[in-house]
């Protein structure tokens, strides 16, 4: 074989060689190319995942947080309207309210003295009045105890006798602690003589007293309490009380009583105490 020939095999196998190892170096190169892209797919997969992910967290958070938000809000609401509730009973904690036969009475049932007061939530001299029984009752350490008759009179109504109604309708869930509370807010919140207080106005305190609205609507549409409060108005006629305010002065002990008509005051009524209990001595020692 001659030199030429020779020259021309090893060019060949050089470029069979080169031809070789491009083809290798192609494949190889294809390979680590799919690699890559395929570990890139993963890392991309798992960054859209982890991405997702913290989304979702970051909207279960945001959620959770904002129903503690509300929950604090609604919390901090319930006990803002306790509140409000507590300061409208407070001043009648001496109303029991496991009053017998759904009789109004302020102060101690074994009271020795009561004051039975006939009243008309629309007279402006009962709401001057209201506040002197309510004085001696918390002074008289259990000795003296005050009851409500409803007289709304002719003259006053209908908005007294709406009035009178409305007060038994919130007693009727908020017991007798609630009817004095109410009592208090009517004559505080009412134009007097007449005028009287709103539908809306009504409705819109409601929740002072922690009042349910429906069952109160649903109280004063039925006239449920006009029966007692003409059963008042029976007693007014039978001791022929026509003018408000008009007080007893009922010593439980020996069963007498003083009538006491128009304003009067803590000394006024003290007096007459005084003397019922130096007349019962008398009776007693006689």
């Amino acid at each position: 074989m001659s030199t030429t020939q020779d020259s021309r095999i090893n060019s060949d196998t050089i470029i069979i060689l080169v031809a070789v190892l491009l083809v290798v170096f192609i494949i190889g190169f294809g390979i680590f190319t799919w690699t890559i892209v395929d570990r890139f797919d993963q890392y991309d997969s798992r960054i859209n995942n982890i991405e997702s992910n913290a989304d979702q967290r970051y909207t279960s958070l945001k959620s959770e947080v904002s129903d503690t938000i509300l929950e604090v809000l609604e919390s901090q609401k319930q006990q803002a309207i306790q509140s409000v509730i507590d300061s409208r009973l407070a001043p009648h904690k001496a109303a029991d309210n496991d009053v017998p036969d759904g009789r109004k009475i302020y102060g101690s049932l074994k009271a020795r003295f009561t004051i039975v007061e006939f009243s008309d939530l629309e007279c402006p001299f009962c709401k001057q009045f209201h506040s002197t029984p309510k004085e001696i009752v918390d002074s008289s350490r259990g000795n003296v105890s005050w009851e409500w008759k409803h007289l709304p009179l002719g003259m006053h109504n209908p908005a007294a006798l709406k009035l009178a109604h409305a007060a038994e309708c919130v007693s009727e869930q908020k017991g007798n602690q609630g009817f004095w509370a109410y009592i208090d807010y009517v004559f505080s919140a009412s134009g007097g003589n007449g005028r009287g207080i709103s539908d809306t106005t009504i409705r819109r305190d409601l929740a002072e007293f922690g009042v349910d609205q429906s069952a109160f609507n649903t109280c004063m549409t039925e006239g449920r309490h006009m029966a007692s409060i003409q059963d008042d108005l029976q007693d007014a006629r039978k001791l022929r009380v026509t003018s408000t305010p008009t007080s007893y002065i009922v010593d439980n002990v020996t069963g007498q009583s003083q009538p006491m008509k128009g304003l009067k005051s803590t000394e006024q009524i003290m007096q007459v105490i005084k003397m019922m209990i130096d007349q019962g001595s008398e009776t007693k020692n006689g």
